[in-house]
């Protein structure tokens, strides 16, 4: 992790951040049960619930459609979900960078959090030294942690921009979305800013909103690459947003591309015979309770009236 690549540079800040978290985190990792997963009537987020003898901490992450390739963005608007069995003496504190920060209770289970980020924290407490744990915790590393938040959009803006320059090239480009990342570039700077000048809370802000603008805009561009696709797997480049260029460059070689016969010698797997006269041989290593199977079948052939099955 000490090489100086832009790679390797962003996994180490962000290996950095997440044992800040984790050690932020480290009563409920350490001493806390899980409680359980909420299903919320708000699709655009899930919550998971730990609890220690003193607290609980429910954390609510932002969720979406493709998010195993790309982050998914938290749409605008109030997150609202239910939660049952809090003390009416219990506290609720929203838990940043810039430290706890006390939220209105409702009546009841209602849990209410305004301006949403991709991953929130709410903890619930009566006791004072729960709180005073978070707080003592970020003011000795709360500047720290803006600091890596502002540098990690910082590298993420940097390739996409770079990704935003060559599907420019092929023909792909959206200006709207090159226009976006000018105003992350905007909202960069002005964080930095307000960082030098020790106001933790605005830069913390700027940057999330830049995290926002960023995840839509590499979204829509993850988007627009797997929709004519029968299923993003068909083309690995779908995979990472880094690879969405040559993804397009893919497709543009297969939209050209003169295609001749199969010639894989029985490749069309429709005659076991031919398969076996021509050199195919199963090779399976056998695996403790693990069943391996190889078979023609008539299900779901591509062309013709067999296909190739591995089990």
């Amino acid at each position: 992790l000490d090489s100086t690549d832009a790679a390797t540079q962003m996994r180490a800040l962000t290996l950095k951040r997440l044992n800040h978290e984790l050690k932020l985190l480290r009563p409920w990792i350490t001493m806390g049960t899980f409680v359980e997963a909420l299903s919320t009537r708000d699709a655009r987020a899930q919550v998971t619930v730990l609890q220690t003898r003193r607290s609980r901490l429910a954390l609510v992450l932002a969720r979406g459609t493709g998010q195993q390739h790309v982050l998914s963005p938290m749409a605008a608007g109030p997150l609202t979900f239910d939660l049952y069995g809090i003390p009416a003496t219990d506290r609720m504190y929203g838990l940043s960078a810039t430290g706890p920060r006390e939220l209105r209770r409702h009546h009841g289970p209602r849990v209410t959090q305004h301006d949403p980020d991709r991953v929130n924290l709410i903890a619930l407490t009566e006791d004072s030294a729960v709180r005073n744990h978070i707080a003592q915790y970020m003011s000795q590393h709360g500047r720290e942690m803006v600091q890596l938040r502002t540098e990690l959009l910082r590298g993420a803006v940097s390739q996409a921009r770079l990704v935003d320059q060559s599907i420019t090239a092929s023909g792909q480009g959206a200006p709207q979305l090159s226009q976006s990342l000018l105003t992350v570039d905007s909202h960069l700077q002005r964080a930095t800013q307000m960082w030098l000048a020790g106001d933790l809370a605005s830069a913390d802000g700027l940057a999330r909103h830049g995290e926002q603008l960023l995840d839509q805009v590499r979204q829509t561009y993850w988007r627009k690459a797997a929709e004519g696709l029968p299923s993003v797997t068909t083309s690995p480049y779908c995979l990472l947003f880094s690879s969405l260029p040559s993804h397009w460059r893919w497709l543009a070689q297969m939209r050209t591309a003169t295609w001749s016969p199969n010639a894989l010698a029985a490749g069309d797997f429709e005659s076991l015979p031919q398969m076996l006269s021509s050199g195919w041989k199963q090779q399976r290593e056998p695996v403790m309770g693990l069943a391996a199977a190889v078979e023609l079948s008539v299900t779901s052939p591509w062309r013709g009236g067999n296909s190739l099955h591995l089990r």
